[in-house]
């Protein structure tokens, strides 16, 4: 059944994207995700009107509320008056081509059903539905609508074919009218005639134009504006501040060797997030949160007798929520894999 098959594939599409999607839902508690929900990214300033899917002008802008957006909607007149031939020119043939009923069903069934969630028609359902918000843009819908606007454009090659006239030749055809029709999207907004106005190599001027931090993913109530800091990695002493240079230094781990002898402190400039574990001299210790800023510090006793330097280190480690993603996308990818290779079995076999 080429419905149950469809559903198959939704199912195991989101499966293999669990690794990622759970642990950003399960965990998004620890982070400011539920910033790009508001301001200019409230889903109620972006919704659609139907006539916009029909004549929306091309531009390089942004969406903004009501009909001045500053990029076009449109699906594609080639692409719709391709689905509509499909359709109607397949209701003749609907018993002769059983194999095309369920894909062009669902098709017309998913482009309806996003268009219209695109819309103001549907803004009760954003409403009542919490997670929808994330999606931001209404019209995001769209990425599934071109998907299956093509299935369905596509349909009219099986419907139009004729036992004495190739397909090759109309697939051709609609490749080039596609072609022709839409080449004129095809250029750039300007050239830059200047590299260095968007290349260049001054650290100051990286740091102030091009690393703004993305307040997505950081710790609630964190300010975007911190405060200048020694290093990602330091050491207070006596009031000294000492930098230190980590000899492994990546995302997800560091090893840092301390120089201790006094009473110290020692700061890692990573924002507390579920799943870090530290270690000193290979044993697990648990550091405490910073006030001022929500990092880790750890406070250092010379107790280690005949040493004058200890090892500290750190590693993001799978949480349960994590583990259990990555085996249901192991999981997805393994029936993935079996389905692949059955079928291809059945082929050649």
């Amino acid at each position: 059944n080429l419905a149950m098959g469809m559903m198959a594939m939704i199912i195991l599409g989101i499966g293999l994207s669990a690794t990622y999607s759970l642990p950003a839902f399960a965990e998004k508690d620890s982070t400011s995700i539920s910033s790009i929900t508001t301001g200019y990214f409230d889903f109620h300033q972006h919704f659609l009107y139907l006539r916009q899917f029909l004549n929306s002008p091309w531009g390089y802008g942004g969406s903004v509320y009501g009909l001045e957006d500053g990029l076009s909607f449109e699906i594609g007149k080639v692409h719709l008056l391709l689905a509509i031939m499909t359709v109607l020119l397949f209701l003749p043939a609907f018993k002769k081509l059983p194999q095309l009923k369920n894909v062009l069903l669902i098709s017309a069934v998913l482009i309806a059903g996003s268009m219209l969630m695109a819309t103001f028609k549907t803004q009760f359902i954003w409403e009542h539905i919490p997670m929808l918000s994330f999606i931001q843009f209404p019209w995001r819908f769209l990425s599934l609508i071109i998907i299956f606007i093509s299935l369905l454009a596509g349909g009219s090659i099986m419907v139009l074919s004729h036992p004495k006239i190739n397909q090759i030749p109309l697939t051709l055809t609609c490749i080039l009218l596609l072609t022709v029709y839409n080449q004129t999207y095809f250029k750039p907004e300007k050239y830059t005639e200047h590299a260095e106005d968007l290349y260049y190599s001054d650290p100051a001027k990286i740091q102030s134009k091009m690393s703004n931090t993305l307040p997505d993913y950081i710790p609630p109530g964190v300010s975007q504006k911190l405060a200048a800091s020694p290093g990602r990695y330091f050491l207070e002493s006596d009031g000294q501040v000492t930098p230190l240079s980590p000899t492994i230094n990546r995302t997800q781990e560091f090893l840092v060797t301390v120089p201790l002898k006094t009473a110290s402190i020692f700061t890692a400039n990573i924002f507390a997030f579920p799943g870090w574990r530290f270690f000193v001299n290979d044993k697990p210790v648990t550091p405490t949160i910073a006030d001022n800023l929500p990092v880790y510090t750890l406070s250092l006793d010379p107790v280690i007798e005949g040493s004058d330097q200890i090892y500290i280190s750190g590693y993001l480690a799978e949480t349960p929520v994590r583990t259990l993603a990555n085996i249901i996308s192991l999981l997805s990818a393994g029936i993935v894999v079996y389905i692949t290779a059955k079928s291809n079995t059945k082929i050649y076999g």
